[in-house]
């Protein structure tokens, strides 16, 4: 799950991040335009109270975000390809 943000940040981090991690979305990326990162969330932990994320890891321009599907790194993403 990818979402974009600019204006809705505080939204993205907690109801959508809360509302993913309870459905068990194995990974999350704010795409954070303002701050010029990349968050990604992994390990959902759907039996929180609220449920959350496990693990976040910021990835800035200048870097690059793995690709793994199901497990395998079958790629990398530069950050700066994803920033305005």
């Amino acid at each position: 799950m990818i979402e974009v943000s600019d204006s809705s940040l505080w939204y993205d981090r907690t109801v959508k991040g809360r509302l993913y991690a309870e459905a068990g979305i194995p990974e999350y990326w704010i795409v954070n335009i303002d701050e010029r990162i990349v968050e990604v969330y992994t390990s959902p932990n759907p039996a929180a109270n609220p449920a959350e994320y496990a693990t976040r890891t910021d990835y800035a321009v200048g870097q690059s975000v793995p690709l793994v599907p199901d497990g395998t790194a079958v790629a990398q993403l530069p950050i700066a390809d994803l920033m305005p």
